[in-house]
């Protein structure tokens, strides 16, 4: 259950990147569509990846 963790904190911490990048471009629907669709996904898969953070703790004594 742990590699899931580590892999899904990889993504989010790849969606931080991308979103640092997206704001650095001279156009500015790049720049919004990478705010907004950075930011949506990070809340998910944090939501997911603390779903399953909870789930591990629940499992493992």
């Amino acid at each position: 259950m742990t590699i899931p963790l580590w892999l899904f904190l990889a993504i989010d911490v790849g969606f931080i990147v991308a979103s640092v990048l997206g704001v650095r471009t001279k156009k500015p629907s790049v720049v919004w569509f990478s705010i907004i669709a950075n930011s949506i996904f990070f809340v998910l898969l944090s939501g997911l990846i603390f779903l399953l953070a909870i789930a591990n703790g629940i499992s493992e004594p």
